[in-house]
């Protein structure tokens, strides 16, 4: 900024930081710098408004007008005739209205107010169920882990997580799943000593009627008989694998067979009290259900432990099979030699 003093005439240079305070001349002369004009703020045009502006009263009057006469005719009355009268070309005279009949007027000119409130209402409505489905779905995940979709939730970056979850389920039932694989073992067991039956059965109908010991009628109620055990020696064979496998039908049918074989004192009883807790117990409720035949294949490392009762009971089984067959060998032999 350049300031002159009034009393040498010395032109000086201050600096704009010195507006308004008092500078000395070289003459001595005390000069106040003047303050800086700023330029005036014009204030920001405002956005032009999008929606059109409803007309005014002055333009509504120069609007022309649609009026009926009774002859049918349909007139349109310039603005200006508002609350006048004019003629009809049948000569009659025709009220003209100072405002438009609703029912004249255009219908694309009533806002859809409703209608878009309803889409409105319709959307939230849609909203709110799925948010609520969703809540739903989350608290039955949180609270059963046994209903846990493995098929969909395996996928993706969640797999170690799901894997996790399964290796938890399947250690807490592998006692179980043991028990009732060593129950399907004792089936598959009791359906060898069947057919060893059949075997003998079948092998004393053909001897006896070659020595003339059973008629022809003896040896046909053997192999009838023969035949269905070996039916039922077959069918529990098959029920064995599936059980094993935890196929769900399977269980009401051991509980059937564990209830029967109560009877079987002392031994029987005490494998079918056994086997009535197992197939009764929560685990098995896990155990068959189609879920954790997933969980056993996401979990291959994890073995069942058969228990040592088990074992025991497996081998005094083994014995009696074993016992059994050699009896029918001797049996055998000692009928070829005779």
């Amino acid at each position: 900024m350049r300031l002159r003093c009034p009393a040498c005439q010395t032109l000086l240079e201050v600096g704009d930081h010195l507006a308004g305070k008092l500078v000395a001349c070289t003459c001595g002369q005390q000069l106040r710098v003047p303050q800086l004009k700023r330029p005036a703020v014009t204030p920001k045009a405002a956005p032009a408004v999008l929606a059109k502006a409803a007309p005014s009263q002055s333009q509504q009057s120069e609007q022309p007008i649609v009026v009926a006469c009774s002859c049918g005719r349909k007139l349109q009355a310039p603005g200006t005739a508002r609350g006048k009268r004019v003629r009809c070309p049948c000569g009659q005279l025709v009220d003209v209205p100072r405002q438009q009949p609703l029912a004249s007027r255009p219908a694309h000119s009533e806002p859809q107010v409703n209608h878009l409130a309803h889409e409105l209402v319709k959307i939230q409505v849609e909203a709110a169920e799925k948010q609520r489905r969703r809540e739903d779905e989350e608290f039955h995940a949180a609270n059963n882990p046994y209903a846990t979709d493995f098929n969909s939730k395996y996928q993706g970056s969640g797999h170690n997580a799901n894997v996790g979850n399964a290796e938890s389920i399947r250690r807490q039932c592998i006692q179980h799943e043991a028990t009732i694989r060593e129950m399907g073992a004792l089936y598959i067991i009791g359906s060898c000593a069947s057919f060893l039956s059949v075997a003998g059965i079948l092998l004393g109908a053909i001897l006896g009627g070659r020595d003339g010991e059973v008629d022809f009628a003896g040896q046909i109620m053997l192999f009838v008989l023969g035949g269905v055990m070996a039916i039922v020696a077959g069918f529990q064979l098959w029920f064995a694998i599936k059980l094993r496998a935890f196929e769900p039908w399977t269980r009401p049918v051991a509980t059937v067979f564990s209830v029967l074989g109560l009877l079987g004192i002392p031994l029987g009883t005490l494998i079918s009290i056994f086997q009535l807790i197992a197939l009764q117990s929560t685990e098995a409720n896990q155990i068959f259900s189609p879920e954790y035949k997933e969980i056993i294949r996401r979990t291959p490392h994890i073995k069942p432990r058969p228990s040592i009762l088990l074992w025991i009971l497996l081998a005094i089984l083994g014995l009696m099979l074993l016992g059994g067959l050699v009896f029918f060998i001797l049996l055998v032999v000692g009928l070829t030699m005779a």
